[in-house]
């Protein structure tokens, strides 16, 4: 069996997902991803965590597909990971579209095709912590360069220093060459030794340079934005996601933590 812990129920998949998992795990068991507030603060996220874990079968039962908000979503796969759970995300080929509409907002429309699912990873060597950090707020986004962002955006980005620009493109081949990119980029990262660091994307290539990143002492940053969002099946596979956002704030990723939720009322 395939868990699904996303914010699409497997009725909604495009046909070549479903069979790919179907024919590896059979039955697929919706449990929808969480609504997280972009008001939500790092111990909220622990405690949707620790909730949601009891939803989950135990890890007899087959892998987690985790996706979703990008600060639970890390937090969540650590924890599973950790416990010894198989733990995976949807590799796909993704065109993206963006908008900014009269009212300052931004419209973002996905298409995406669907490729196979995949185990998340993490780089395997021990990673020393660095200390010294620079007045820099790198942004990895692929997608979204800062010349782009709202004046709100920019502002709390400033907070932690000065803007660069440094966009982390989704790793592609086995899992030895994603590490060896997340390696590459590591070193480019270290070499500025930003205050904070921006990330998201596709899940896979975040998850390993979040979770590399965090081992190293860094800040990674994710943005939380209010969004409303319609789908649709395309034809040829190619799904079709279209976004509207505004910029809420940034919040931080983190590993699963226990004592920062702290005790169950």
């Amino acid at each position: 069996m395939l868990t699904n812990l996303s914010n699409h129920p497997v009725s909604s998949w495009p046909d070549e997902q479903y069979q790919y998992a179907f024919s590896r795990w059979g039955e697929v068991l919706d449990v929808p991803f969480p609504s997280v507030p972009p008001a939500s603060d790092e111990a909220d996220i622990m405690c949707r965590v620790r909730k949601y874990l009891e939803l989950l079968p135990g890890k007899e039962a087959g892998p987690v597909f985790v996706s979703g908000e990008y600060s639970f979503t890390y937090a969540m796969a650590d924890l599973l990971m950790k416990r010894g759970y198989r733990v995976m995300y949807a590799e796909s080929e993704n065109t993206l579209t963006l908008t900014t509409l009269e009212d300052g907002s931004t419209e973002r429309r996905m298409a995406y095709r669907f490729i196979r699912f995949r185990d998340y990873q993490t780089l395997p060597e021990e990673l020393e912590r660095e200390t010294a950090f620079e007045p820099v707020f790198l942004n990895g986004s692929f997608h979204y360069p800062s010349s782009g962002w709202d004046e709100e955006a920019l502002k709390q980005a400033s907070v932690y220093g000065r803007i660069e620009d440094l966009p982390i493109a989704p790793f592609q081949g086995t899992d030895e060459e994603q590490s060896a990119l997340a390696r590459g980029f590591l070193g480019k990262i270290d070499a500025l030794r930003p205050s904070a660091v921006l990330l998201d994307g596709a899940f896979g290539t975040f998850y390993i340079m979040a979770d590399a990143l965090v081992r190293r002492g860094y800040t990674v940053l994710v943005k939380c934005s209010q969004r409303i969002a319609a789908e649709e099946k395309g034809q040829d596979g190619v799904h079709m996601k279209t976004s509207q956002y505004r910029f809420v704030r940034y919040r931080r990723v983190l590993p699963y933590a226990e004592e920062t939720c702290g005790p169950e009322e």
